[in-house]
């Protein structure tokens, strides 16, 4: 007496196992690229975040440059920004009402300190007896 194969449509536990193992794979591929994009697109907020700071530490360095001398400090950009802190460093180019500024935006991002730099000139003596800095009045 001969036996006959089960001619029953499905698949085979086999067939199973390893359609569920290459799903597996893909699955994983595909969190791990999840995971870079968002880690991606969190490090490039930061830097458009720095770059804004540094804009306006860059326009408060504008503002001040008659009162200000060749130096450097540091802080912090408070409650607003607390992961984010700044520097920056004013230098003599050697040209007369002209100091070098170079503002430093750093924080801390994947276990390593990332940082942005601006750098520009500021001029000084330009305002006249009577004008007031942007957004200012002044007398007439």
């Amino acid at each position: 007496m001969s036996r006959k194969a089960k001619t029953e449509p499905g698949f085979t536990l086999l067939e199973l196992v390893v359609a569920i193992a290459i799903l597996s794979f893909g699955l994983v591929g595909v969190l791990e690229a999840v995971t870079a994009a968002l880690a991606a697109s969190r490090l490039a907020e930061d830097y458009s975040t720095a770059a804004m700071l540094a804009e306006q530490k860059v326009a408060e360095l504008t503002v001040l440059a008659d009162e200000l001398e060749p130096g450097e400090d540091s802080g912090d950009f408070g409650e607003w920004f607390p992961r984010f802190a700044w520097s920056y460093r004013l230098q003599d180019p050697g040209i007369e009402g002209l100091l070098q500024a170079t503002v430093v935006v750093s924080w801390q991002s994947g276990g390593r300190e990332r940082r942005f730099t601006a750098e520009t000139c500021l001029a000084q003596g330009l305002r006249t007896e009577g004008t007031a800095p942007a957004g200012g009045t002044g007398s007439p």
